[in-house]
């Protein structure tokens, strides 16, 4: 067994042990009353929004994270602890809308351990504009962790992408996504950034193919611009994190480690099971939210992570 696979599976087995999944039919503890008024606004249906929690509702009908969807507005929740997935489907590299494009929905969990034999609990279908609208019953809000949307694509690798956890009292999830971007990466960018990464250091031949062995490859944007943004260090908040996180260099023809460069992108290898990343500009903390990461073997995960948020 390759040590990325031994890592993340004792990532699996301890998070089990110390009880942050349940695997049980039951189903989590009730951890006692939840104040759901802190996660709600005032915005009135039909009032601009760029969060849920902008709206009295808590859902804010948005297709795009970044920048924020200038059509976005609040409006009535799924209702019946549904949840609501809406997003745009874009190739990772050159950011074409990618059209009739089938989208599935799946567990995290069973995503971390098969992405090609992980049930599906919901799915839909892109639109003209590379966007697509997904409903979500109880047998997507019962899966622990999260929920990942997985997207096969002529040309391009196995891609999950995380689309939405549960955020209130740590187990029920809010009434929409908050990730509204997901992506299909090339086979060829999967290929070419395998060769920088041995190129870089020999010893991470252990990590290639990406995809095959695992890996994250995520975009630093501004939230406000969508544009990719340089100079931004990636700190694990992951108690006693193993991640390595490796940027592109300005040319797109090496690696560089300390923090991104102007294009923005970069690799994760050793991701633990959920782990969190938060952006730092020197030592300020510039990401409004933070990027939950996790790896599959035989599928590639990707991620975005928004900086300069006026709103944080």
């Amino acid at each position: 067994m390759t040590r990325p696979q031994t890592i993340l599976l004792a990532a699996l087995a301890a998070a089990l042990a110390a009880g942050c999944v349940d695997d049980s039919s039951s189903g989590p503890v009730d951890s006692g009353p939840i104040d759901t008024d802190t996660f709600v606004g005032d915005g009135g249906v039909g009032e601009y929004c760029e969060l849920h929690e902008d709206c009295e509702t808590g859902f804010c009908e948005s297709y795009q994270t970044a920048p924020p969807d200038p059509d976005a507005v609040c409006a009535e929740g799924p209702g019946d602890g549904n949840v609501r997935m809406l997003g745009t489907l874009r190739d990772f590299v050159t950011l074409e809308l990618i059209a009739d494009e089938e989208v599935r929905i799946a567990g995290a969990m069973p995503v971390l351990a098969d992405p090609l034999t992980a049930p599906t609990v919901a799915q839909g279908t892109t639109n003209d504009l590379g966007r697509y609208d997904i409903l979500g019953d109880d047998n997507a809000t019962k899966e622990m962790i999260g929920l990942v949307a997985l997207v096969e694509h002529s040309a391009y690798y196995l891609t999950a992408s995380g689309v939405v956890e549960p955020e209130i009292g740590g187990y029920i999830y809010p009434a929409g996504a908050r990730n509204h971007d997901i992506w299909v990466v090339p086979e060829s960018t999967i290929a070419e950034w395998s060769d920088l990464l041995v190129a870089h250091d020999a010893s991470l031949s252990a990590y290639v193919p990406l995809g095959e062995k695992g890996g994250v490859i995520g975009k630093i944007r501004d939230q406000d611009t969508g544009e990719p943004v340089g100079g931004i260090e990636l700190v694990s908040r992951t108690p006693e994190s193993i991640a390595q996180i490796f940027y592109l260099n300005a040319d797109g023809d090496g690696l560089q480690t300390g923090s991104s460069s102007a294009n923005g992108h970069f690799i994760v290898l050793d991701a633990s099971l959920a782990e969190k990343l938060d952006a730092y500009e020197g030592d300020e903390l510039v990401s409004g939210h933070e990027a939950t990461l996790g790896q599959t073997f035989g599928g590639i995960f990707t991620t975005s992570i928004q900086v300069h948020d006026d709103d944080q």
